[in-house]
């Protein structure tokens, strides 16, 4: 698998060690200047309006609210950008599919896991239909 060097990554997430650890995982597979990390839905909602993004890691649980509903926002916006749900609660999973996001990764991310993911984003890239 290729680095995707162009693919701008945003990452939710806000409880900051968490944030960064993700920050660190993705940069494994895009590059540092293409990774946006966000500590709230509402700077998320301001970041998707305002720059390009190909990709979103969602923390499903956030005090001001759900990764749910930035998955909703983010579809409503640019039905176009990819997102990922990252959660410590596995039991969210089932309920996360109702979303179709690319892919549903606990917390910590595991490095081999999210070579997954990204391989996953990269065969989406070839689809029309995604």
């Amino acid at each position: 698998m290729m680095l995707l060097k162009d693919t701008k990554v945003l990452i939710l997430d806000d409880e900051p060690v968490v944030l960064e650890q993700s920050r660190i995982a993705v940069s494994n597979f895009v590059s540092e200047g293409n990774i946006i990390c966000s500590s709230s839905a509402i700077e998320t909602m301001r970041i998707i309006e305002t720059q390009p993004v190909d990709l979103v890691f969602i923390d499903v649980e956030m005090p001001d609210t759900n990764g749910f509903s930035v998955a909703d926002y983010i579809g409503s916006v640019n039905s176009k950008i990819k997102y990922v749900f990252l959660t410590g609660h596995v039991e969210c999973a089932a309920q996360s599919y109702d979303y179709e996001p690319l892919d549903f990764i606990s917390k910590p991310i595991d490095i081999i896991r999210l070579r997954k993911t990204f391989e996953r984003y990269e065969a989406s890239l070839s689809r029309k239909d995604y």
